[in-house]
């Protein structure tokens, strides 16, 4: 049963990548990078219904509409032409508010919470349909197993096999229309997880758990902040920080890895950070905003992967610095929203990517 369920399961990677330390991809040493031209991208203006569109480049955009409230460590997620942003915390309480950004209107309306009110959940969009994974509740100490579709013509909230292990602060990914929750940490107190489970949608079933494995003195294998995206048939992740007894004197991790069900291979983050986003476009991987040494050091850049030559290019200033924010693509189009730096925001940005985004 095990090899007919993962046969959709990434293969396995057969060289893992040099452990040399990171350089930028204008540094001397770095490897040769032809120049990429940015390539125009249209978006649907809101005031013509998406009838027209103007072109874009890659880099900053026009502003949004804000989110209807501040939000931080919420689900931000692309599905079928439209954006959720679902739960997380609002003026420091646990919400289960969500929301639903039309891309051809331009206009946020309220949906449906979510049954619980949760912080720092997963949200994943697969083949249209959208699925919440576990948060937290810190007034309570409980971080949830449930999972959860939504259903946008009953706008419901319909309950579905629940995580083998509950978790808040996962990492997230859908390879091959299963989801993969990665990390995190569990019941009871803080007890982090070492723990790759991947769930199939069509079955509404778990079928498959695997161990993350250790890494040198860099990452003991397990940690909380953990975030991640998919690049086709590989899982990306951030390692985030294994530190929760002296929270909030973190210790980011230094590399990230890659991952297939057979194998890790590690590369190193030039700019350590946790509780920062992930999300792949094309061939470049986003890694936007978090906090590096403590809770209150907050990023106020976006460091980009080149995932061809796995070198890192020049840091990119972000409109703000933010822990904890929520990030999507749609249509080659990043989307950066909410976090906290001081206090919780609202605001709603857009980047250009370099291709269309894949799999929602």
């Amino acid at each position: 049963m095990r090899n007919a369920l993962s046969r959709g399961l990434p293969l396995y990677i057969a060289c893992l990548v040099s452990l040399t330390p990171a350089v930028w991809g204008d540094d001397p040493n770095a490897p040769a990078v032809p120049p990429r031209p940015p390539p125009p991208v249209k978006l649907p203006t809101a005031t013509e219904g998406g009838t027209d569109a103007i072109p874009l480049t890659l880099g900053p955009g026009p502003r949004l509409p804000d989110l209807p409230e501040s939000k931080e460590q919420f689900g931000l997620e692309a599905c079928a032409g439209k954006i959720y942003a679902v739960a997380g915390i609002c003026r420091d309480e646990e919400t289960a508010t969500s929301f639903v950004y039309d891309t051809n209107t331009g206009l946020w309306s309220p949906i449906a919470p979510l049954p619980v009110e949760v912080q720092s959940p997963c949200l994943r969009a697969v083949k249209g349909r959208l699925f919440c994974f576990g948060g937290y509740h810190h007034r309570f100490a409980v971080k949830h197993p449930n999972v959860w579709l939504y259903d946008p013509n009953a706008d419901a909230w319909l309950s579905r096999c629940s995580m083998p292990v509950a978790r808040k602060d996962a990492g997230s990914a859908v390879v091959n229309g299963q989801v993969w929750i990665i990390g995190g940490f569990t019941n009871p107190g803080h007890t982090l997880v070492a723990q790759i489970d991947v769930y199939d949608p069509n079955l509404d079933a778990w079928v498959l758990s695997f161990s993350i494995k250790p890494h040198d003195d860099d990452w003991p294998g397990r940690a909380l902040g953990d975030f991640a995206c998919a690049a086709g048939l590989t899982v990306w992740c951030m390692a985030g920080t294994e530190i929760t007894e002296n929270y909030p004197h973190l210790q980011p991790s230094t590399v990230g890895f890659f991952a297939t069900e057979t194998d890790l291979g590690f590369v190193p983050i030039p700019d350590p950070r946790c509780y920062a986003e992930l999300e792949v476009i094309g061939d470049h991987l986003y890694l936007v905003g978090g906090c590096r040494t403590s809770t209150t050091d907050y990023a106020d850049t976006m460091l980009i992967l080149d995932l061809q030559t796995q070198t890192w290019e020049k840091p990119v200033p972000l409109a703000y610095p933010a822990r904890g924010p929520g990030v999507c693509s749609w249509n080659g189009i990043l989307y950066v929203a909410g976090g906290y730096n001081g206090k919780s925001r609202s605001d709603f940005c857009l980047w250009m990517g370099e291709d269309a985004a894949e799999g929602q």
